[in-house]
């Protein structure tokens, strides 16, 4: 049946009769003996075939079954059947796509690579857009940037050390005029500092390689 169908009548037991006339539009989806069965086709290069296999039957080996049609994309209505799935082979690319023949409603989608394209809703568009944005904010960024320059004789990774010392690291001297604070892992002096009687800094010698 076509979109948009007319009817009067309509048994809603499969199978299902339709009477058509020009008043009416169809608002259900029509059933066939097996009940709703339905495949939708979308993507790929357009030019499918499809094949029908046992349940058993390799996804490879398709070939050994039966070739249904050679269709586009649309949406296609069969018979269900149980033990059998549809194999669909874009006729391009080798692509191929499996869903089972069974009652029910099924897609194969073909989008891959640059044809994810073609199903690109607004929202998929502007998170496009936004990750763009972020690449070029990212591009942006010094590609070195733990040894880029804080302030005037400190890197980043500089400042880090220096940081771990006076925070975190043994110190030695206290109260004496030259505080000596080690490095986290004791093995060397990274930071000796002068100080007055009120443990005010006059003056610092760093080792922060």
């Amino acid at each position: 049946y076509a979109g948009d169908s007319r009817y009067t009548t309509e048994i809603a037991t499969p199978p299902a009769t339709i009477t058509a006339n020009t008043v009416e539009v169809i608002t259900i989806v029509i059933e066939d003996n097996n009940g709703n069965s339905q495949l939708t086709i979308n993507g790929g290069d357009g030019t499918f075939q499809l094949w029908k296999v046992t349940t058993a039957t390799a996804t490879a080996d398709y070939a050994t079954g039966t070739l249904l049609a050679t269709v586009g994309n649309g949406v296609y209505r069969f018979i269900g059947v149980s033990g059998y799935d549809i194999v669909g082979v874009d006729t391009n690319s080798n692509i191929r796509r499996r869903t089972s023949m069974a009652k029910g409603i099924y897609v194969q989608a073909f989008y891959v690579g640059d044809q994810i394209q073609l199903a690109q809703a607004p929202e998929v568009l502007e998170i496009l857009t936004k990750v763009d944005i972020l690449q070029v904010g990212i591009d942006d960024l010094p590609q070195d940037i733990m040894n880029t320059t804080v302030e005037t004789g400190a890197t980043v990774v500089e400042s880090l050390r220096l940081h771990n010392s006076i925070l975190g690291a043994k110190v030695s001297g206290a109260g004496t005029g030259i505080e000596t604070f080690r490095d986290l892992a004791d093995t060397k002096d990274r930071v000796i500092s002068t100080v007055d009687a009120n443990g005010n800094r006059l003056s610092e010698v760093d080792d922060l390689t």
